[in-house]
């Protein structure tokens, strides 16, 4: 199975966000680009135009979009000043075809934009904040299926549907499998084929056993399963997809499937999943993946990066991560 790669989806969706300062003596002023972590070629910026408008009667902040990418680019976001008590949240599409990719938000009329009443500056300085989420939206969200190799024992095995020994449920849905291939791939299933054999002897059950599985859902059991007949159902995974079955594989403690979908969130890690990935490996005892999810989030947090879903993670990793903020360095 070693050699049966699977790629990466890409995660369509990525966290962006900005503190900008404006000194109140420059107002002709724009931020400086800022790149989107993991995705090439993209980057956005802000700029301030107090006169702006039909009649220059307008204070905007400007959201300028930079991409060279052949989608179409959803932004959904908050523009903040918290002196001011303003906060306005927006969502625009990009065409990809747009020369222009900018979305103007208003702050209030020109007039009132300096007065000292409004507070949006502050000891002669402005304080914008930007926080939301970049789409890339692809158009594709297809699970590209691996074609069946029939000359292979395992794929022969799969399709033999009259020789499956066993039913397993996972809710509404059933999937049939061969007790001897479980037993071999997956110590628990095993166990809990034993446990069926011993009742059976006992009270004469039928020849077909059944198996319930909870908190998983199907296509990753069958993701699972498949695998222990050394078929590779999915070829490009998303991240979720990628957790799920890491934390299944530990959970039935199918060693193989584990170390290789460990190594796939390792190599796949990113700012879109790091804190996804991160609680996935304390649930599935992934540790090398648990440390690089770690030391990504402490690089980003002493960098300022924004992170995907950072309000999620769990909470003795957010204390470990702001304690070693202050650790110092012998």
């Amino acid at each position: 199975m070693s050699a049966m790669k699977r790629k990466h989806a890409a995660e369509e969706v990525y966290p962006i966000s900005l503190e900008w300062i404006v000194k109140r003596g420059n107002l002709d002023v724009s931020s400086a680009e800022v790149p989107i972590q993991n995705l090439e070629d993209v980057s956005f910026s802000l700029s301030l135009n107090p006169k702006s408008g039909k009649d220059e009667d307008q204070a905007t902040i400007n959201f300028h979009l930079k991409s060279s990418l052949d989608f179409d680019i959803t932004v959904n976001a908050i523009i903040s000043c918290q002196s001011a008590a303003f906060c306005h949240p927006w969502t625009n599409t990009f065409k990809k075809d747009d020369e222009r990719k900018c979305q103007n938000i208003r702050l209030c009329f020109s007039d009132e934009f300096l007065d000292p009443a409004s507070k949006f500056f502050v000891d002669n300085q402005m304080t914008i904040g930007l926080k939301g989420t970049l789409k890339v939206e692809t158009g594709n969200n297809e699970t590209e299926a691996k074609e069946f190799k029939p000359d292979i024992l395992g794929h022969i095995l799969w399709e033999s549907e009259k020789d499956k020994d066993l039913v397993i449920y996972v809710g509404d849905e059933e999937l049939k499998a061969h007790k001897l291939v479980l037993k071999r791939r997956s110590s628990k299933f095993a166990k809990i084929l034993a446990e069926h054999e011993a009742g059976k002897r006992e009270l004469r059950y039928s020849s077909v056993d059944k198996v319930v599985i909870q908190k998983h859902q199907m296509a990753t059991v069958k993701e699972a399963i498949m695998w222990c007949y050394d078929i590779l159902n999915s070829a490009i995974f998303s991240s979720i997809d990628a957790a799920n079955l890491l934390i299944f594989a530990h959970e039935y403690d199918i060693k193989d499937l584990k170390k290789c979908m460990e190594i796939f969130c390792c190599e796949n890690l990113s700012t879109a999943n790091a804190c996804l990935f991160a609680n996935s490996s304390i649930t599935a005892k992934a540790d090398k993946l648990y440390q690089k999810c770690f030391d990504l989030l402490f690089s980003c947090m002493k960098l300022g990066t924004a992170v995907k879903e950072i309000e999620m993670i769990n909470p003795e990793t957010k204390d470990a991560l702001f304690f070693k903020c202050f650790y110092a360095v012998m």
